[in-house]
């Protein structure tokens, strides 16, 4: 008996003590008003000639609209279809990846590119008659046509390249001789921005037409050509200048 009381006087003031602290850790649940707004909405109001104002404005005209089928459309069409095909051939009709995919997009820049140089080096070749230097005098600048044909002896400029062994250049100068004699008849119109070939036309008589078509033919291919000649060549080419120069 004496064992109970004493277990119950050492309990109990434990129990009581965990009670109170638990109750007193429990936080009280609070709930707050909800508050309403009661204020009215004002609705907006649209305006209709505004919206029609928009609807009219092509800058609010968001419809798509398909680009015109030209020829120049067809046209970039039907070299898309050849490149295409193009690759499907030269791959096999597979996908190319890789090093060969890398190739196959830079290849048209890279033809695009070889085009260029080619048409450069053609022009270069060819368009020398206006800045070409004389191999003897590098100080000596030839290709002024008009200077030559109104202010110069051109018949002494031929003695003086074929001393100096430049038969193409000489071949020039007979040329250019060629075309003062047929200005100086009035066979032709000689303006310094005209062609060779548009010369020949001019030409009424047949026979004359016929004789310097070929001395043109000769010199195209000598001098914009940038063909050297030697002795023989050249003699033979004298004689078809001193025969339409003594005929006109």
């Amino acid at each position: 008996m004496f064992r109970i009381l004493i277990f119950c006087l050492l309990v109990c003031p434990s129990v009581c003590c965990l009670a109170q602290t638990t109750s007193e850790d429990v936080p009280v649940s609070t709930q707050k008003e909800v508050v309403y707004d009661a204020q009215p909405i004002d609705g907006t109001s649209l305006d209709e000639v505004a919206i029609e104002d928009f609807k009219n404005d092509p800058d609010y005209n968001y419809v798509e609209i398909e680009p015109e089928d030209n020829w120049l459309s067809r046209l970039r069409r039907k070299l898309s279809d050849i490149w295409n095909s193009f690759l499907r051939w030269l791959t096999g009709g597979e996908e190319a990846t890789g090093i060969l995919g890398i190739l196959l997009r830079l290849l048209p820049y890279l033809l695009g590119a070889g085009l260029l140089a080619l048409l450069i080096y053609v022009f270069l070749k060819i368009d020398n008659a206006r800045a070409i230097i004389h191999p003897n005098h590098k100080d000596v600048f030839i290709g002024d046509d008009e200077e030559i044909m109104n202010s110069q002896d051109i018949q002494s400029l031929i003695d003086t390249a074929l001393k100096e062994g430049n038969y193409r250049l000489a071949i020039r100068y007979y040329y250019l001789l060629t075309l003062q004699k047929l200005s100086g008849k009035e066979l032709i119109d000689w303006q310094v921005q005209k062609t060779n070939h548009e010369y020949i036309y001019e030409i009424k008589n047949t026979q004359l037409r016929g004789q310097f078509m070929r001395l043109t033919d000769i010199y195209d291919y000598i001098w914009y050509g940038n063909f050297e000649v030697d002795e023989d060549a050249f003699a033979k080419a004298q004689l078809a200048f001193n025969k339409i120069n003594s005929e006109i």
